[in-house]
């Protein structure tokens, strides 16, 4: 009845479906979305001594010892371990996973410099970026992080495809009158348009990517395919 709504990311509403063997739920038919909120865009970030100043001497840096770097992820298929496999398929580079639980204790591992390099969503690193403790060299996404206006894009670098954003996006049950869902909509983008909201995401390191109901949806199927495949392609092992 339109009472009843859920704040989903591109880990429930996507990659869920295919890193869990019964996610009780399909994010596509069980859902409506309401509109797409914002991003986490991803940072690519290095030890401040890794001898790499841009994207294109990390890649020589990773080619010339593969399997030598080694990079730290927030778990077994999370959004930042399937960013950077997306970035190493484009680039053909071979690097080391190395998992953490949750983004503090990888964080903390780079600036000790006991990893060489991570994707991790903008609130996670951002003081740790602005305070000089590591290197951001690029944003994963199709927009630059306002945050960071100065870090390019890796599509800037000669790096395409490799674009990364986790999201945020409400939902509501399939069956919801479509009159209720438009005015959730309405109501959404026009809260989401405030200066004061924009400039209050902004501050806590997040995009402000407002999409209507029919844009969402359509942005939507689209991740489950590139996400799927990312998932195949980097073999990470499906539930039995």
């Amino acid at each position: 009845d339109g009472h009843t709504l859920v704040l989903g990311n591109n880990q429930t509403h996507v990659t869920n479906a295919y890193l869990l063997k019964d996610p009780g739920y399909d994010p596509i038919a069980d859902f409506t979305p309401v509109a797409g909120l914002a991003d986490l865009q991803h940072a690519l970030v290095v030890r401040k001594d890794l001898p790499a100043k841009n994207v294109q001497e990390l890649i020589a840096l990773a080619k010339k010892d593969p399997g030598k770097l080694n990079y730290g992820s927030t778990g077994l298929g999370s959004a930042s371990h399937l960013t950077m496999e997306l970035f190493k398929n484009r680039t053909g580079t071979d690097m080391q996973h190395v998992a953490f639980r949750g983004a503090a204790p990888m964080a903390l591992e780079i600036i000790a410099g006991r990893i060489d390099l991570a994707f991790s969503t903008l609130p996670s690193v951002l003081g740790q970026i602005q305070g000089n403790e590591m290197r951001a060299l690029a944003i994963a996404s199709d927009h630059k992080a306002p945050q960071l206006p100065d870090v390019p894009l890796l599509k800037d670098q000669g790096v395409t495809g490799s674009e990364g954003d986790a999201w945020l996006a409400l939902f509501v049950p399939a069956k919801t009158p479509a009159g209720t869902v438009e005015i959730l909509t309405r109501t959404v983008m026009e809260i989401l348009a405030r200066p004061a909201v924009r400039d209050n995401a902004i501050k806590q390191g997040i995009a402000v990517n407002i999409r209507n109901s029919a844009d969402f949806a359509a942005y939507h199927k689209a991740e489950m395919v590139k996400w799927a495949n990312v998932i195949k392609v980097a073999g990470i092992p499906q539930p039995t």
